[in-house]
Parts: structure tokens; sequence; C-alpha cells
């Protein structure tokens, strides 16, 4: 990962768990890039901005790649699969997700 910030020496790595609760917090915290610079710092005193935070959010989803694409597979080879059908009003009407 290459560092983009003035104050940060050209290239720079972190490590997995950095990776991963930035991405925790994106995702599963559902905070915003902005919020998630804040938080890494406020926390682990790690100085990322934004657009560091969605490099890191792009790297994981290529760390994760294949297991997601072994996922699917096995998923869309499967003789039954489970829809979740969750429903929501449209204009008084019930739709499912």
């Amino acid at each position: 990962m290459t560092a983009r910030h003035p104050d940060c020496p050209p290239t720079c790595w972190l490590g997995k768990n950095a990776l991963v609760q930035a991405t925790l917090m994106r995702y599963g915290e559902r905070l915003p890039h902005r919020k998630v610079s804040e938080a890494l710092g406020r926390t682990y005193g790690l100085s990322v901005t934004p657009a560091t935070v969605l490099d890191i959010i792009n790297r994981v989803a290529g760390w994760l790649r294949p297991e997601y694409e072994a996922i699917l597979g096995r998923i869309r080879a499967s003789d039954v699969v489970y829809v979740d059908e969750t429903g929501v009003h449209v204009d008084s009407a019930r739709h499912w997700i």
C-alpha cells in the first residue's frame, strides 16, 4: 500500500488487524470512511485519511475475493438455496426483497 499523506513515508504496510478493523468499522458498524479514519486514530493511534480507508477496503475485498468466489460457487451448485423473504410495503402493497 502506498501512503499518500505528506506526513507519511512514501510506503507503509498495515497489518492484517488494521485492515480487518477498518473493514469491520466500515461495514459492521456502517461508518463512513471519514469516521473510520477518525476511529482508527482515536482507538489505535493510526493516522490515515478517508482515501486510505477506501484503499484498505479495496485491498481487503481483493484479499477475500477467492473465498467469496468459492462460497458463491457452492451456493450456485446447491440443490436448494434459502432466501430471506423480508417483506416491505410499497404504495400500500406488500412486496418481497
